[in-house]
């Protein structure tokens, strides 16, 4: 009797044995499964484009009109003016050449104001270089389609330091609305050709 119970409780522990053996293979196989890789999760990185901006900033408008001699129509001479057209706000006649002294050199150029010009009202030049003593200034008189002269030269204004003058200025205040012509001249008798230059016309209207 005794015999058979030692060989069961041997068969007990034989068993019993046999389960702790087995668990601890099966935690061995769970902690062999855990996940290894130490390697970091990329952080996803935005590639949508920047919006681009649709509101533009206007370009600025021009507040005066520009010409060129050498793309007036006519001819410059008192017969044949060259054609400013309407002055309708500030113009400048840019690349006029230069001019010689001489009867026949002087230079004739056409416009017409669309109102009577205001009290600031001028037609002028500005030369593209000072005179230096070396060329003349440009004068200029103010003269209807007929000739009738309104603004002799004598009465126009020089600007800047003898020999150093750098604009020639006729006033337009107390004409009306018409037709014009600007003779433009060279009278320094010392000189025998003015700088090139440009032409201004500020008709201030009201």
């Amino acid at each position: 009797m005794r015999g058979k119970c030692l060989l069961t409780l041997g068969l007990v522990l034989l068993v019993a044995g046999c389960g702790a053996a087995s668990t601890a293979v099966d935690n061995s196989a769970a902690s062999s499964a855990a996940p290894t890789d130490s390697t970091p999760v990329p952080v996803p990185t935005d590639t949508t484009p920047a919006p681009v901006p649709t509101h533009t900033t206007p370009a600025p408008v021009p507040t005066y009109t520009v010409l060129y001699c050498d793309q007036l129509s006519g001819g410059g001479a008192v017969t044949d003016p060259y054609q400013l057209g309407v002055i309708t706000r500030t113009t400048v006649v840019k690349g006029c050449a230069p001019l010689s002294i001489g009867p026949f050199q002087n230079r004739f150029f056409s416009f017409t104001l669309s109102a009577n010009p205001g009290a600031a009202a001028v037609a002028g030049v500005h030369f593209t270089t000072p005179t230096h003593g070396a060329a003349g200034p440009v004068y200029e008189t103010v003269a209807s389609t007929g000739g009738y002269i309104y603004r002799q030269s004598f009465v126009g204004q020089l600007l800047g330091t003898t020999p150093d003058y750098t604009d020639f200025v006729q006033s337009l205040s107390g004409l009306n609305a018409g037709t014009y012509v600007l003779e433009e001249q060279e009278e320094d008798i010392n000189a025998p050709t003015t700088p090139g230059y440009l032409i201004t016309i500020i008709p201030d209207y009201a």
